[in-house]
């Protein structure tokens, strides 16, 4: 049986979303005014950070795991390189994966 244990870490918009985020952060707290709730931080650069884990704007920066097979390791190491890449590494990794550990 063949385990995948994996963590994957995450970083904030490219600076090239920042105008729209700043856009959409105003829009979002003059919403939130104009229902009377305040979800939204209140500072840009808190809102901008959280993107790291919003699944439209945050990006891959890495992907580290193990493999298993039997309990014995045959693969340990981190992908860092470009999104689609990293994707494509770690589908081809986990083909015969039955277990996965996040």
């Amino acid at each position: 049986m063949t385990t995948l244990y994996f963590d994957i870490e995450t970083i904030p918009a490219p600076e090239n979303k920042i105008p729209l985020l700043q856009r959409l952060h105003e829009e979002k707290l003059e919403k939130e005014k104009t229902l009377g709730i305040e979800k939204t931080p209140q500072d840009f650069e808190t809102f901008y950070r959280q993107t790291a884990l919003n699944g439209a704007f945050g990006q891959l920066f890495c992907i580290s795991l193990i493999k298993e097979r039997d309990g014995v390791v045959v693969m340990q190491t981190t992908l860092q390189e470009s999104e689609p890449a990293m994707l494509n590494a770690f589908w081809d990794t986990v083909r015969d994966v039955h277990i996965f550990v996040g």
